[in-house]
């Protein structure tokens, strides 16, 4: 049988060679085409991806805005500033998160010999290399010691590094920024991205965060890099750094609370207990639509605050006086503070205990424990 369709295709070939020819010919052009659409499209995609992961794997970028609520008497619009603080926050409360640096940036004249070139200077910490893929094809990025030291360091894109040197070493080579001495420590090769922000990383220079410090003013960050943990962490990384960041308030307000919480299982939770941020004035003006409102004083702040700050005391349903295992080794007169109270908040339940030695920490928990039980 096999053989009958053999004799037969044959034959209808040689019946028919023209359009036998064209035939096959177009399903060879077909297969072809096929072909190099899908290599096409694997490569294209290929590029793309590649300029994704220049700008940096992960990586998120913060810029600070405008409030859009008024809150602790300040109008609402007011410019958001990034500080030192926001940043070490940011470290030791954003689980999520696994790299976070400042950026600074300013612009200057960078100087070689006769070559000079203008830029954006910027001030970063260590670990922005690596989320912002700055990876040294000549020497070194910025490390840890270059921070503490105040290292006059400097890091090049590709295209700033050609303009000085023209394809001369510039590794441990001198120039000028501003006028002052930086030694260069690296280089990269030229970086393919899809987009930058204040100016090309191939134009770029980087230098130390304290380096940049001894040469401008950067006690305001211009923006905030971060990474998660993994990447498919980074929407709850971006959740905990909003969190973190109350947008330069000075207390949370009742509109945040509901903002955060409007799509959060409510009815699920047993316990939700959320820390206000800021002074001890402007949270007493403001309520947050809690159940139940606790203060938490401690020992080493003094005896005097129920006395200098009587409205947090006036307004909380508990007092927790923590660190009490500091007494004997710090001046606080108990009495003189609870009379303060007393005057305040009669009758207010108040909890003295020690995190550290978990004196008191069973009543404080019963009491918690109540509360949900009502």
């Amino acid at each position: 049988m096999f053989e009958d369709l053999i004799t037969e295709a044959w034959a209808a070939l040689r019946r028919n060679p023209t359009r036998s020819i064209l035939t096959m010919l177009g399903i060879t052009w077909g297969v072809v085409a096929v072909s190099l659409l899908l290599s096409y499209g694997s490569g294209f995609r290929s590029i793309l991806m590649g300029m994704f992961e220049a700008f940096g794997h992960n990586a998120v970028v913060v810029w600070p805005g405008t409030t859009s609520d008024q809150a602790g008497g300040e109008r609402a619009g007011r410019v958001v500033h990034f500080e030192k603080a926001d940043i070490d926050l940011i470290r030791a409360r954003a689980t999520l998160v696994k790299h976070v640096s400042p950026e600074t940036t300013h612009a200057y004249g960078i100087s070689y010999g006769s070559r000079l070139v203008d830029t954006v200077v910027r001030g970063v910490d260590p670990n922005y290399g690596e989320m912002r893929n700055e990876i040294p094809s000549q020497g070194r990025w910025i490390s840890d010691d270059d921070m503490v030291n105040h290292r006059p360091v400097i890091f090049l894109g590709a295209d700033l590094r050609k303009k000085l040197f023209a394809g001369r070493p510039c590794v441990d080579q001198t120039v000028r920024v501003n006028g002052v001495r930086f030694t260069v420590i690296g280089t990269m090769e030229r970086k393919f991205q899809m987009g930058n922000y204040f100016t090309s990383d191939d134009d770029s220079a980087w230098i130390p965060y304290t380096a940049a410090s001894d040469m401008w003013d950067t006690r305001y960050a211009r923006v905030i890099v971060f990474t998660p943990i993994f990447g498919q962490f980074e929407k709850g990384a971006i959740d905990q750094v909003k969190q973190i960041i109350p947008g330069g308030t000075c207390h949370l307000d009742a509109k945040m609370i509901e903002r955060h919480v409007a799509e959060w299982p409510l009815a699920s939770f047993d316990l939700l207990i959320i820390e206000n941020v800021g002074n001890l004035v402007c949270p007493a003006s403001f309520q947050l639509g809690t159940h139940k409102s606790v203060l938490i004083a401690s020992i080493p702040e003094g005896d005097d605050k129920p006395y200098k700050y009587p409205g947090m005391y006036r307004g909380v349903d508990a007092l927790v006086l923590n660190k009490i295992d500091l007494l004997p080794y710090v001046p606080f007169d108990m009495d003189y503070f609870l009379r303060g109270v007393e005057v305040l908040n009669p009758g207010l339940v108040t909890f003295n205990l020690s995190c550290r030695t978990g004196e008191g920490l069973e009543a404080w928990l019963d009491w918690l424990l109540a509360q949900v039980k009502k």
